[in-house]
């Protein structure tokens, strides 16, 4: 069980335990888009929160800072991206520009005219 699952049930007790676990799940779920969770949260739980106001409030912003802490580390331990494979790409058209230019001009006629 997820410790923000734990969170979500001290915070705002009469949550439905479905959407508990849910949300729990989006917290550990690494393939998730974090910037998206924490409002998918509010909007998921802001009608739980009546009576509870303080609580989800605080609730909220410890999802926040949790998720910008795993924010930060996978930033850090992110491998390269796509910006490699586009100079790859770019080096391929040169190249290719470069076979096409040699194949299209007559070498021998460019050595005849000096």
């Amino acid at each position: 069980m997820s410790d923000v699952a734990h969170e979500i049930r001290t915070a705002l007790p009469e949550t439905e335990e479905i959407l508990v676990q849910y949300l729990g799940g989006l917290y550990e779920d690494p393939d998730e888009e974090y910037e998206d969770i924490l409002y998918v949260t509010r909007g998921m739980l802001e009608s739980y929160a009546v009576g509870y106001e303080k609580a989800f409030d605080d609730l909220i912003k410890h999802l926040g800072s949790l998720l910008s802490e795993k924010i930060d580390t996978t930033k850090a331990t992110q491998r390269p991206s796509l910006t490699k494979l586009d100079r790859v790409m770019e080096m391929n058209k040169t190249i290719s520009n470069t076979l096409a230019l040699e194949e299209g001009v007559d070498m021998s006629s460019i050595n005849k005219s000096k």
